[in-house]
């Protein structure tokens, strides 16, 4: 496989209401960053009604009445042909610090992953806490982070038996890909930190609200700011 988007679209009629552009045959920044470039060149077009940007493609939804597959096809190649002369730019992208405490009510399976990785817990808050993750896609729960960026030092396998539950927003870290649960759940991946609070996005607003993981889309990046 190779990190780097293909030279042309695979374009995939999915039902008579929408399509799936494949970008690329690889989870990877390079990619992903056309994916989001794609998804933003096809607001606003005639008859698009949602645009859901994945690992490595974008499912589009469109009216049949207000546009064909095939009218719909060539606008995302044109858009496609666009990107290729100018790449997509990552200055734009907005980093979200989600508050986390590694204490064992909030990150229970901590201790557990340092004693299969060699580490002490504080080694694992510091190499967790270093990265800015990228937030790849959401998918399986409503506001669920698919996160790339964790470092291969504390991949860890899937819990055997998962969690009947797990509180809201919690970071979690099965190789290769963490993801952040942004609400109460039945989850198997390992629960290694969560916030002492709800969570909010700084600066949003004069009084930052509280704002559901959902908010933050499939285009901006997250991070621990720090170890509590």
């Amino acid at each position: 496989m190779t990190a780097a988007p293909w030279e042309r679209p695979r374009i995939l009629p999915c039902g008579e209401a929408a399509l799936t552009v494949e970008v690329g045959d690889a989870i990877a920044p390079e990619i992903h960053e056309r994916v989001v470039a794609l998804a933003r060149a096809l607001e606003g077009i005639r008859g698009v009604i949602a645009r859901v940007p994945t690992y490595r493609s974008v499912f589009v939804e469109y009216d049949p009445l207000e546009v064909s597959y095939e009218a719909l096809a060539l606008v995302v190649e044109r858009a496609w042909s666009d990107l290729t002369r100018s790449p997509p730019s990552v200055s734009s992208q907005r980093v979200i610090e989600i508050p986390v405490c590694y204490d064992p009510e909030f990150g229970p399976d901590l201790e557990e992953v340092a004693q299969r990785h060699g580490l002490t817990p504080a080694e694992v808050v510091e190499i967790h806490t270093a990265p800015t993750y990228r937030v790849y896609m959401l998918g399986f729960m409503p506001g669920f982070l698919f996160l790339g960026g964790l470092s291969p030092r504390i991949h860890t396998p899937r819990r055997a038996e998962p969690r009947a539950r797990v509180r809201r927003v919690r970071w979690g870290s099965p190789a290769p890909r963490p993801g952040c649960t942004p609400s109460t759940a039945r989850v198997g991946g390992r629960s290694s930190a969560g916030p002492p609070c709800g969570c909010s996005i700084p600066n949003a607003s004069p009084r930052p609200e509280p704002c559901p993981a959902w908010a933050f889309g499939s285009e901006p990046s997250t991070r621990p700011p720090s170890a509590q």
